[in-house]
């Protein structure tokens, strides 16, 4: 009963988030038609923007898909979807980020719902990253006893750390860390920064 609460839940998240994305993508696409004849460059720009939430809402249909899948039921598979978004964002830019996971990882069952945050957290954290400018990173992926950690390691030449402390400062990542009781911070060294975050791990 508890698991199908969650997995209820998530699901709700979905709908509620589809029904706001469709709803801004028809309000789009009414003043694209609008502006069309006389203003083609504002409604070029109207496209573009549902472009971006027509993929945004994809991406987020299927990690929530992804999340509520039974057979994802298992940190293993959560590590295995961690690397396959970052294998995403290699191949398709110049970007390279580097994924190191702790082997203990994989034999240990966490909560459901705090997984699909706990992944969530971990690609708003890559994205935070790559806004900045950042084009080579490390991450590192541990376990130590009771929390999760994520430590993203980056040289400092080419990143703005005005965008990146914004960034993570922002109140959609305050959100996310709340709701997982979460700590983060950003470490500034002289030629090189970590982002270091820990979650308490909710076990099943």
């Amino acid at each position: 009963e508890e698991v199908h609460k969650m997995r209820t839940d998530i699901a709700e998240k979905l709908h509620n988030e589809v029904n706001d994305a469709l709803g801004n993508i028809n309000i789009l696409s009414e003043m694209a038609l609008l502006k069309a004849d006389e203003e083609p460059e504002k409604a070029r720009e109207f496209v573009e923007q549902i472009q971006d939430k027509s993929s945004a809402t994809l991406t987020a249909m299927e990690d929530m898909l992804w999340a509520i899948t039974p057979g994802n039921d298992s940190m293993e598979m959560a590590t295995a979807r961690m690397q396959e978004f970052l294998q995403g964002i290699n191949n398709r830019s110049e970007v390279q980020v580097e994924m190191v996971i702790d082997e203990r990882l994989r034999n240990i069952r966490f909560d459901m719902q705090w997984r699909y945050e706990a992944f969530m957290l971990f690609k708003e954290s890559i994205n935070g990253v790559l806004q900045a400018g950042v084009k080579t990173c490390k991450v590192h992926v541990g376990y130590d006893r009771p929390e999760l950690t994520f430590i993203l390691q980056f040289p400092n030449k080419g990143c703005d750390m005005q965008q990146l402390n914004n960034y993570f400062q922002g109140r959609k990542l305050a959100a996310r860390l709340e709701g997982l009781h979460a700590r983060l911070h950003v470490v500034v060294h002289k030629t090189n920064a970590e982002i270091e975050c820990f979650i308490p791990s909710m076990l099943k």
